[in-house]
C-alpha cells in the first residue's frame, strides 16, 4: 500500500478541537474507491505462539455504494485497512530512523 496511490489523508477533516483523534483516510482504489474512515484504536497483542498480532478498530466517516454494515462484515475491506496500517506502521519506523529489525541484540541503541 502507498499513500498517494493507494490511500491519501484528508486532513480537511481532521478535528483538531476532538482530542485522541486520527487523521481520517479515504482509500483511492476500487472497490472502495471513495470510503474515508479513521482509526480509532490500534494495539498489539501476543498470541499463543507469542507472536504479537496488531489489533485495530476504525470510524467510517463516508462510503462509497456500500453500507456500512457491509463494509464491516467485508473481509477484503479490513484486510485492505489492516494493510494501511501497516504502511502507516512501517513508514513512521522509517521516519524514525528505527527502520533496523533486531531480534538477537539487545544492547541500547545508540541513535538518538
Amino acid at each position: 500500500m502507498e499513500v498517494g496511490i493507494d490511500y491519501k489523508f484528508r486532513d480537511d477533516l481532521f478535528n483538531q478541537n476532538e482530542e485522541g483523534t486520527t487523521v481520517p483516510i479515504e482509500i483511492m482504489v476500487d472497490p472502495f474507491a471513495g470510503i474515508v474512515y479513521r482509526y480509532t484504536t490500534v494495539t498489539f497483542k501476543m498470541d499463543e505462539d507469542n507472536i504479537p498480532r496488531m489489533q485495530y478498530d476504525y470510524e467510517i466517516i463516508k462510503t462509497n455504494d456500500l453500507s456500512m454494515m457491509t463494509l464491516r462484515k467485508n473481509d477484503k475491506f479490513n484486510t485492505m485497512l489492516g494493510l494501511i496500517l501497516n504502511a502507516l506502521l512501517l513508514d513512521a519506523s522509517e521516519v524514525e530512523g528505527n527502520s533496523e529489525i533486531r531480534t538477537n541484540d539487545t544492547e541500547k541503541s545508540n541513535k538518538e
